[in-house]
């Protein structure tokens, strides 16, 4: 099965990585400096988040039974299923939080819808890598 190894402490360490990096790159206006900067950090952020979303599949979700029998005989979709949704969500939860920033306090994190949907398609590459990544037949 794939990833079957995901612990959260691999993953909570990929998500403190990526969010130090974004500390580092906010302090020396990385994202102003290097705007495609942003490109590679909603991937990392999705990847980092597709880790948490395998870890929780393995340490919660997979011990509950579905009782759709597509699900039953195909275990491995719903996985892949969950941790894509999972780091998808995340992604809409931080591009609010960019919204957020932009509203409140008049920064520029969100130039524009075009932005906001490459960011979104960005974390959701990044959970689809760790499907790919830790796969094993």
């Amino acid at each position: 099965m794939m990833g079957d190894n995901m612990t959260y402490k691999l993953a909570i360490q990929s998500a403190f990585a990526v969010m130090l990096v974004q500390v580092v790159l906010l302090l020396i206006n990385g994202y102003w400096n290097w705007p495609t900067i942003d490109i590679p950090m909603h991937f990392a952020g999705g990847a980092a988040m597709g880790m948490l979303g395998l870890a929780l599949w393995n340490e919660n979700v997979s011990t509950i039974s579905f009782k759709n029998t597509f699900l039953n005989a195909r275990p491995w979709i719903a996985k892949i299923l969950f941790i894509v949704c999972f780091a998808g969500l995340i992604g809409i939860v931080w591009e609010f939080f960019e919204f957020a920033q932009d509203y409140f306090f008049g920064s520029y994190t969100q130039p524009s819808l075009q932005d906001s949907l490459g960011d979104l398609f960005c974390d959701l590459l990044g959970g689809l890598s760790i499907i790919f990544f830790t796969f094993k037949k």
